[in-house]
């Protein structure tokens, strides 16, 4: 498996969170996207943001489907956990 994570997370785009677990809080740094999508259903436009964000593999500490973090000073929820390959973990959030 190629490990770039270290590299793209020291490129100036990474911000810093505090991700909680039972071990207690961890700086990370992570990739956050929490961008407005507009969606049409049974034609009515509706606005949404699936916040998620990418981290390195290595900054999971042991970290579950509820723990907080935060970013940008805003509580998420983490809802799930997606390796990608690559050495990052994509993880979906939920507004806390």
């Amino acid at each position: 498996m190629l490990d770039i994570s270290s590299e793209i997370l020291n490129s100036g785009l990474e911000e810093d969170a505090v991700l909680t677990t039972a071990s207690g809080s961890h700086n990370i740094k992570v990739l956050f996207n929490n961008e407005f999508e507009m969606a049409a259903i049974l034609g009515i436009t509706v606005e949404s943001s699936q916040p998620q964000m990418e981290y390195a593999e290595a900054d999971r500490n042991s970290a579950v489907q509820g723990n907080q973090v935060v970013i940008r000073g805003a509580t998420f929820k983490i809802v799930d956990f997606e390796p990608d390959g690559n050495g990052f973990i994509i993880s979906h959030l939920s507004y806390d």
